[in-house]
């Protein structure tokens, strides 16, 4: 299950709390696919560096994955058009 902000740790805290200010979201923003390219190859494809910050974990990921395929049908071939690029996938919740 994705980790509240409150149950994380000190630097995942940090780093969700710093993404909040405009200087640091634009460094995050010009560096973390670098990061996340890295990543994902040492990884063999299991995660990403951006993935490990937010706390989805895998088999979140493929869930929200078929749940956008079923509410956009057009999905898939979305996916298959932006192939190597690995779609971000974001939860919102209510507060």
């Amino acid at each position: 299950m994705t980790e509240r902000y409150a149950d994380t740790g000190r630097f995942r805290r940090f780093v969700r709390w710093s993404a909040a200010k405009r200087p640091v979201s634009l460094f995050y923003a010009r560096t973390l696919h670098h990061i996340d390219r890295l990543v994902y190859r040492r990884t063999r494809g299991r995660t990403t560096f951006a993935a490990w910050l937010s706390g989805i974990t895998s088999p979140e990921r493929e869930r929200f994955m078929e749940l956008a395929n079923e509410v956009y049908p057009g999905f898939t071939t979305y996916v298959e058009r932006a192939a190597p690029r690995r779609i971000a996938v974001f939860r919102l919740r209510r507060r």
